[in-house]
């Protein structure tokens, strides 16, 4: 409901526009009168009529027994007003029932005046009584129309009465005389719906500008509060955009202090490569062939570690920009282990490092994964443990299914036996650019990004990867994954991701790794 200034006119028309008459007499009009005739108005006038009842024995000479009796009726009505003031009907019409009673009181009066001579003390008292009635009658003002109905026909019932009775009861001997009283009658009526008029209107005028008051502060609440919002909005965003810069921040020193590494690890082996090649090339005709092979080899390891410091600068780009391609399915996670192993045979037999599996299931062992993305975190973790292992050692891959809060998932765990990791290095662990106390045991690079960016790889395939280690007892890490798993039988669900084309023994170390062939292709 819309309050406007406009309404402030209506009210000099006494009408509202529908739905804000009924609120004006449901919640001001009526309650107002309600509220000061049921509390200030029944009580006194009750005490009024009677203190008028006592005086009748000593105002007038006759007919005191009728007289008792209008009394009696005119007392009553109150009485039953005051009994009934707090029903719904009360409530909603006490205006119009003060305003008819007003109107038979000036009746019963009429009535006295009729039937008591005019020599009687209160005889012209109560004929002088009569502009009052009428005047208070407008006061009660329920509807102006209802007033002045009953005020002309006080004045009509008077001057009938004064035609009729031969008793002139008022004291009218001459036609003057009673034109004079029906002017004081006619004057009273103007003088109560003036008043009257003036009085409603200034009600109705305090209901609308108080809505209006009401309505306004509303609004400023309703503005304040959209306001405290967009302050609020504002606030999130800048906290928002003060984290994104923050982070552009550390990306850029990231970045910055990568390509600080890059740079310097590639200088050297760039340098080395030139160096190799030039000295190949004057010397070729004086060198064994083991010389060349031998400087082959470390060309090869020099660009092999110049490939992994690409490898880790286009895997941390993929995973900070948001632009890693992970597809979730089903995955052969044999596969991919017996893939790895295959891959690191060599490196391992280098070292003479034994690579070992373990599977506690006799099921086709299926995890939801990206195949790929898990290629590569295994890759990084088993080349982390030939790094760091000394020579006779074990490297070892188990597979398990496990059971985290009442549903399955796979856990993969690579275990070595080099030298562990301190709390520091446990602190440090799956962060950025960290050098750990742990040294490679051949002189292998590190760049300090593998397990960073295994943790971030993890985590896009809704799993998580934690490790386990003590200085001197090498290093456990674990890899849990979603699972779902099949028997052996239903192995076309879980096809292979990496071809193997035929069955062949895996030498590492001194130990001979089994792989199977697989005659389903990715």
């Amino acid at each position: 409901m819309h309050y406007t200034e406009d309404l402030l006119h209506a009210a000099n028309r006494l009408k509202f526009p529908g739905i804000i008459e009924r609120e004006f007499r449901e919640t001001h009009y009526n309650v107002k009168a309600h509220l000061f005739i049921s509390r200030w108005g029944l009580i006194p006038a009750i005490c009024i009529l009677c203190a008028f009842w006592a005086g009748d024995f000593v105002g007038f000479t006759r007919h005191l027994e009728f007289i008792s009796i209008i009394r009696v009726v005119s007392i009553l009505p109150l009485v039953v007003m005051y009994a009934t003031r707090n029903t719904n009907f009360m409530r909603n019409y006490i205006r119009d029932v003060a305003c008819v009673y007003l109107f038979l009181l000036a009746c019963s009066v009429l009535t006295i005046i009729s039937i008591t001579p005019d020599t009687d003390f209160a005889h012209r008292g109560y004929t002088l009584s009569f502009p009052m009635v009428i005047f208070i009658i407008f006061l009660a003002k329920p509807r102006l129309w209802l007033g002045s109905l009953l005020t002309l026909l006080f004045t009509l019932l008077l001057t009938t009465v004064d035609i009729i009775y031969d008793i002139r009861p008022i004291g009218l001997h001459h036609i003057g005389s009673q034109i004079h009283v029906n002017l004081v009658m006619v004057s009273s009526v103007v003088i109560g719906a003036v008043t009257c008029y003036v009085l409603e209107v200034a009600e109705r005028r305090e209901f609308i500008q108080k809505r209006i008051i009401e309505q306004d502060k509303e609004q400023i609440l309703l503005q304040q509060l959209e306001l405290a919002d967009v302050v609020k909005q504002i606030q999130q965003a800048n906290q928002k955009l003060s984290e994104q810069n923050e982070h552009l921040d550390q990306l850029d020193k990231e970045k910055n202090e990568f390509l600080g590494i890059a740079a310097h690890d590639l200088k050297n082996p760039l340098t080395g490569i030139a160096v190799n090649v030039a000295n190949v090339k004057r010397y070729i005709h004086r060198m064994q062939t083991s010389d060349v092979i031998s400087t082959m080899d470390s060309i090869e390891k020099t660009v092999v570690r110049m490939r992994d410091i690409v490898v880790h600068l286009l895997d941390i780009n993929a995973i900070e920009s948001g632009k890693m391609d992970v597809t979730i399915q089903p995955c052969n996670v044999s596969t991919v282990v017996t893939t790895i192993l295959r891959d690191y045979s060599i490196r391992a037999a280098a070292k003479n490092i034994t690579l070992a599996t373990e599977d506690t299931t006799n099921k086709t062992l299926l995890c939801l994964a990206d195949s790929t993305i898990l290629y590569q975190v295994l890759d990084n973790l088993v080349s982390n443990a030939i790094k760091f292992s000394p020579s006779g050692k074990t490297v070892t891959i188990r597979t398990r299914y496990s059971s985290v809060n009442g549903g399955s998932v796979m856990h993969i765990e690579v275990q070595d036996e080099g030298p562990g990791l301190t709390a520091d290095d446990m602190k440090k662990l799956f962060n950025k650019y960290q050098r750990l106390s742990a040294k490679p045991t051949a002189g292998e690079h590190s760049t300090g990004l593998g397990l960073s960016i295994v943790k971030k790889m993890v985590e896009n395939m809704n799993g998580k990867v934690w490790c386990s280690s003590e200085v001197g007892h090498g290093a456990l890490f674990t890899l849990e994954l979603p699972t779902t798993s099949v028997q052996e039988e239903q192995s076309e669900i879980g096809k292979p991701d990496f071809m193997l084309s035929q069955t062949a023994p895996l030498v590492s170390g001194n130990n001979t790794v089994a792989m199977q062939s697989s005659s389903v292709h990715q």
